[in-house]
């Protein structure tokens, strides 16, 4: 059986975006109080982003609102393309077709 050379684990924290009464979005960590396995890559899910401690909450907050701001770029980008093409599609049918 082999053994741990390493060691680790290290505190982590959760950065989540939430929106007050006036609209407007904030970041809250909240700081784990168990250890965690270090992972390799840490990716936003949704609205929430956990990451190692010692990267700091700045750098943290950032990269979840970074994550958020490119997918919803991506999301907006789509979205104009698909009404072009609704729009193309629309105009089509109005020229060529014929009621009968």
């Amino acid at each position: 059986m082999g053994y741990q050379v390493a060691f680790n684990k290290a505190p982590h924290i959760t950065a989540e975006v939430f929106e007050d009464d006036k609209g407007e979005y904030y970041v809250v960590n909240a700081e784990d109080h168990h250890w965690k396995l270090i992972r390799k890559n840490y990716y936003p899910i949704g609205n929430r982003f956990f990451y190692p401690k010692k990267w700091g909450k700045k750098t943290g907050s950032l990269t979840l609102l970074n994550h958020l701001i490119e997918s919803d770029e991506i999301l907006l980008q789509k979205t104009i393309d698909r009404l072009e093409k609704l729009k193309k599609c629309k105009q089509k049918i109005e020229t060529e077709w014929e009621d009968k």
